[in-house]
């Protein structure tokens, strides 16, 4: 999202398509070394265990891939039914959505 928002064209009219693209591209395999940081951090030991943090991590990454895919559709639906320009409204409403991700991901 910051790299999207600080982009030079941001506000072209094809900035909500190169944006679903990469939401869409977004991998959701958890990587070794974060379930061995967070092990690490919470204390967990057994391989289950870890397996169990590696399946909930897993969940997590594709529920926030899917749920970023769901608002961009309500967003294009919303401004093609209100008759706006896609591009008009990209960048408030891309910074509304980084800043809810941010306050989600510091309530953490």
């Amino acid at each position: 999202m910051q790299n999207t928002l600080q982009s030079k064209d941001v506000d072209d009219a094809s900035a909500v398509k190169r944006f679903k693209a990469q939401v869409a591209g977004l991998g959701e395999e958890v990587e070794v070394s974060l379930v061995d940081e967070l092990a690490a951090k919470f204390a967990i030991a057994s391989s289950s265990d870890k397996s169990a943090v590696r399946i909930s991590v897993g969940y997590e990454l594709h529920k926030v891939k899917i749920d970023l895919s769901n608002a961009i559709v309500k967003f294009e639906e919303a401004n093609k039914a209100a008759g706006v320009h896609e591009a008009l409204r990209f960048r408030t409403w891309l910074a509304s959505m980084k800043e809810s991700y941010e306050m989600w991901l510091a309530r953490l």
